[in-house]
């Protein structure tokens, strides 16, 4: 059964980006089943958004939200990024990407057992990618999140 889930999943993440066109709503995704742990995931074509850019509202974003939120990590032209919802035990973990075509995903992987409702997450996940904003607003938006997370600073 993990093996089937597991080449499911991979299939959906290895769509080619004409086949992901689409609204957050059309591209939104529940695999598996409560007893195996659901997997959830949407994604959204955002014009002139950059990697950083995007990361960096999805930080924001997040931290409004009341997530506890990681660093981005970007290697090239791809990045990526967690924030967990510690109020949940155990904690929801999801993950962001995003690369140079605009690109931006939104991901969660449920524990075996633990339990939400796919339109709870599908409403997330679709709220956070409608808020990203092109050109200079996403901009601002993503260096006051690098500012207040401190991943502005170089370590």
């Amino acid at each position: 059964m993990h093996k089937n889930l597991t080449l499911c999943v991979l299939g959906l993440l290895a769509l080619p980006a004409p086949a992901l066109a689409g609204t957050c709503e059309e591209n939104f995704r529940t695999v598996g089943d409560a007893r195996n742990g659901l997997f959830f995931s949407s994604q959204v074509q955002a014009a002139n958004v950059s990697v950083q850019s995007a990361l960096g509202q999805l930080q924001q974003y997040a931290l409004d939200g009341g997530y506890e939120v990681g660093q981005p990590l970007i290697v090239g032209d791809e990045g990526e990024l967690s924030f967990v919802q510690s109020s949940n035990r155990p904690p929801l973990v999801i993950r962001a990407t995003a690369d140079r075509a605009g690109q931006v995903s939104l991901a969660l992987k449920l524990a075996s057992g633990q339990k939400t409702s796919p339109a709870a997450v599908q409403s997330e996940f679709c709220g956070l990618l409608a808020k990203l904003k092109p050109g200079k607003e996403g901009e601002a938006i993503a260096a006051a999140a690098r500012a207040r997370t401190g991943s502005d600073k170089a370590i």
